[in-house]
């Protein structure tokens, strides 16, 4: 069932051409990696997505247009994971999670104890429970990623969207927070749109995967079509060879 459908999406700043003709209909429930060169428009599309970009009538969420849903209509469907976080005020990591259950309530925010078992289950999942009355501002930049996805979580809309989530995270975070998303996405039905510069995870957990190049959908595919040289030369300007990809690993040498 469609979720989020973006047709005929176009973008430009002082007469330069960043999305050309978007078009492409997320389904409800699955989990899709956006992927692409820096530069590509992978982040501009994203924030269209999440409203940041201005209203567009050619957005539609659940068959009706991003610009007929009210911030907090809008926060119960979909929570997102931005590239770039930062704070000024001293919160705690508890309390930035907590932030995510407002959007949560139906009325006036009043913390009770659903709402802080929910900041727990969500500390807990992204491996953050240890930051909990540690400063947001006294961390580092992957844990920081990882607190406000646990932020996402505690929200509990029908889809996150996250803008590479796995920057500045090390391997054993990146695999963590991927086997993470899939479960929620399997176990919860929740649709996940993220940017993904790893192939690699891409193609082990994703449904579809995007590909963008210079402002256009070059491609998209189910995971196993990825593995593509003459696709993977042209959008990342490489030199593949069919020895350096492995289709029983679902692994690309790159090197």
């Amino acid at each position: 069932m469609s979720f989020l459908e973006i047709k005929n999406l176009n973008y430009e700043v002082r007469e330069k051409k960043i999305l050309k003709n978007i078009n492409v209909d997320f389904q409800s429930g699955k989990f899709y990696s956006i992927i692409g060169p820096n530069g590509s428009g992978k982040t501009t599309f994203i924030k269209h997505l999440v409203k940041g970009m201005g209203l567009k009538n050619n957005i539609y969420l659940d068959g009706k247009s991003l610009s007929g849903y009210k911030a907090k209509d809008f926060a119960r469907k979909i929570s997102y994971v931005p590239q770039i976080i930062s704070y000024e005020i001293d919160f705690s990591c508890f309390d930035v999670v907590m932030m995510g259950r407002n959007y949560a309530q139906n009325s006036l925010f009043r913390v009770d104890y659903k709402d802080i078992k929910k900041v727990e289950e969500a500390m807990k999942a992204t491996d953050t429970y240890f930051l909990k009355d540690v400063s947001i501002k006294d961390i580092s930049g992957g844990e920081r990623g990882r607190v406000i996805l646990a932020r996402a979580l505690c929200q509990e809309a029908e889809c996150i969207i996250l803008d590479e989530p796995l920057a500045h995270l090390d391997i054993n975070h990146q695999i963590s927070m991927m086997r993470g998303l899939k479960e929620i996405n399997k176990r919860l039905n929740k649709t996940i749109i993220m940017v993904n510069h790893d192939i690699n995870l891409a193609i082990k957990y994703s449904d579809k995967i995007i590909v963008f190049n210079k402002g256009e959908i070059e491609k998209e595919c189910n995971p196993n079509e990825i593995l593509d040289k003459e696709l993977l030369n042209n959008v990342y300007k490489l030199n593949l060879k069919d020895e350096n990809i492995n289709f029983e690993q679902f692994f690309i040498n790159f090197y």
